[in-house]
C-alpha cells in the first residue's frame, strides 16, 4: 500500500518515468543493503547453536501414499486456478487493448491509482471483512465470488471500453482476489490429508497451473483478431 501510494504520488506530480526509475533503483539497493545486514546479524546469533543438533526421532513405517493427482479434490483445486489463470490473461489482453490509445502519462497515472485504490482496499479488508466473512459463508460461496467479479467485470469492460471500466475491473478483481479469494484457496490445501501429496499439489498449482494463461496467451490474441477481423470485413487472407 506504501508503494502504490508512492507510485501515484510520482505520476501524478511528477510524471517522469526515468525519474521514477531512478528512485526504484535507489530503493531496491537500499532493500538489498537491510536484507544482507539482517542476514548477518541472524547468522551471528545462530552461529552459537549451529553445532548442536537434535537425535533423529524414529519415523513409523507409513503406507504407500496415493498420487496426488488422482484425487478429485486436488484436481479441483488445479482446475480453479487454471480458469482463473486463463482469465487474467484474458482481462490482460482486453485491458492492452482499451489503453492502446491512452497517452503514456495518462496511462501510467491510470495504473498508479488502480494499484493504490486496490492495495488500500484489500487492506481494509483483510482487517475488518475477511476473518468474519471466512466463518460466515461457506468456502463454495467464497471461492464463487470471484468467477462472478470476472463475469460482471468482462461484461461492464466490453459494455464501455474505457479507463473508468478498466479501473473498476481491476479494482474489484484484485481486491477481491488478494483480500479475500486467496486466503480461500490456501486453506483448501488442508482439506489433503497426506502431507506430500498436500506438498506436490501446492507445487504444481504454483509452478504450473498460474502459467496456463500464459501459455495461452498467443491463442487468444489470434483467436481475438480472427473473431474481430471476421465481425469487420470477413476472414483475414
Amino acid at each position: 500500500t506504501v508503494g502504490s501510494a508512492f507510485a501515484t504520488f510520482f505520476a501524478t506530480y511528477v510524471g517522469n518515468g526515468e525519474y521514477l526509475l531512478l528512485v526504484s533503483g535507489i530503493m531496491l539497493e537500499g532493500a538489498l543493503a537491510m536484507f544482507l545486514r539482517s542476514s548477518a546479524a541472524i547468522g551471528r546469533g545462530g552461529g552459537k547453536t549451529a553445532g548442536k543438533t537434535a537425535p533423529a526421532a524414529a519415523q513409523p513405517h507409513s503406507p504407500p501414499q496415493t498420487p496426488w493427482f488422482a484425487s478429485a479434490y486436488a484436481l479441483g483445486i488445479v482446475g480453479y486456478t487454471c480458469f482463473y489463470s486463463l482469465s487474467l490473461t484474458a482481462l490482460f489482453m482486453e485491458r492492452m487493448a482499451v489503453l492502446s490509445g491512452v497517452p503514456l502519462g495518462e496511462k501510467i497515472t491510470a495504473m498508479a491509482n488502480i494499484n493504490f485504490a486496490a492495495s488500500s482496499t484489500t487492506m481494509v479488508l483483510q482487517i475488518f471483512v475477511t476473518g468474519r466473512l471466512l466463518q460466515a459463508l461457506p468456502t463454495s460461496v467464497s471461492l464463487a465470488m470471484l468467477p462472478v467479479a470476472f463475469g460482471a467485470g468482462f461484461y461492464f469492460l466490453f459494455a464501455h471500453r474505457s479507463i473508468a471500466a478498466v479501473f473498476f475491473f481491476e479494482v474489484s478483481r484484485r481486491t477481491l482476489a488478494f483480500g479475500f479469494v486467496k486466503p480461500v484457496r490456501e486453506l483448501l490445501y488442508h482439506g489433503i490429508p497426506s502431507k506430500p501429496a498436500r506438498v506436490s499439489t501446492k507445487t504444481f498449482n504454483d509452478s504450473v497451473c498460474r502459467k496456463v494463461g500464459d501459455f495461452c496467451a498467443p491463442v487468444y490474441a489470434s483467436a481475438t483478431v480472427f473473431s474481430r477481423s471476421w465481425s469487420v470485413g470477413g476472414p483475414v487472407g
